[in-house]
């Protein structure tokens, strides 16, 4: 308690700086070594090989992309189509970053980032910007930056929101909550709306900074709220925050 009063009326601002400059290349390995450990021990519980697996999971992540894609832009109504303007070919200025630990002080949800690209710093970047993994799924936003660091709020964090849309018939809107680091909720889902299991979630563009179309996941079951009288939908991330690695961030779209 000691240190995280002292932590915020910046007295050891100057031994934190020193301290993250030092330890950071140990953050980093020791992070890394740890994804490498869980990844191993996730392998013995399963019979395919992690390789095996692990294209698996790539494929599958593919092939839910392409299948956004395919509903965003084969639906026949224009104004769906032009609601969600996004494609494979959308030119994003974009900024390579590495994980490289977490927030240990204040928030253990936040991922700690490193720039990779030398064209950019710390000062191009912006609280909100979007961070994505491989094709247009969408991992999280930039939290904060302080004294050259980069805090990532991953999509299933508490504090995330982001607005969403369902790729149902009546194209579903809504904002897709963080839950306990485990996954997404969609809330106040009017019980007339269509959802079934397996749909896909991807942003609905409905606010600063985020594109339209990036993947969020799929609707994995749909409950009715007991607080009031809406439905919320359960939403599967394709990724899991504690595996992240390499990501981008979205500079301009």
């Amino acid at each position: 308690m000691l240190l995280i009063f002292l932590h915020s009326i910046e007295v050891l601002s100057p031994m934190e700086k020193a301290l993250f400059k030092i330890s950071s290349p140990l953050q980093k390995y020791l992070y890394g070594a740890n994804i490498k450990l869980n990844d191993f021990m996730s392998g013995l519980k399963i019979k395919n090989t992690p390789g095996e697996t692990e294209l698996l999971k790539a494929q599958i992540r593919s092939l839910l992309v392409l299948n956004a894609q395919y509903k965003l832009f084969a639906e026949e109504n224009k104004i769906l189509k032009r609601e969600l303007g996004f494609t494979r070919e959308h030119k994003y200025e974009l900024i390579s970053a590495r994980v490289i630990g977490v927030d240990s002080i204040k928030n253990s949800s936040l991922l700690v980032l490193e720039i990779e690209n030398g064209k950019y710093s710390e000062k191009d970047i912006e609280n909100d910007m979007p961070i994505i993994v491989e094709d247009g799924i969408l991992a999280g936003k930039v939290a904060s930056v302080k004294e050259n660091r980069i805090y990532m709020l991953p999509i299933s964090a508490p504090q995330s929101a982001v607005a969403a849309a369902i790729l149902n018939k009546n194209y579903t809107i809504g904002v897709a909550e963080g839950e306990l680091n485990l996954g997404i909720k969609m809330r106040m889902i009017p019980q007339s709306e269509k959802i079934k299991q397996g749909d896909i979630v991807v942003t609905s563009g409905l606010e600063k900074m985020m594109p339209k179309g990036l993947l969020l996941g799929t609707v994995s079951k749909l409950a009715q709220d007991p607080q009031a009288p809406f439905n919320i939908a359960y939403v599967t991330p394709l990724y899991n925050a504690k595996k992240l690695s390499d990501v981008l961030i979205i500079k301009k779209y």
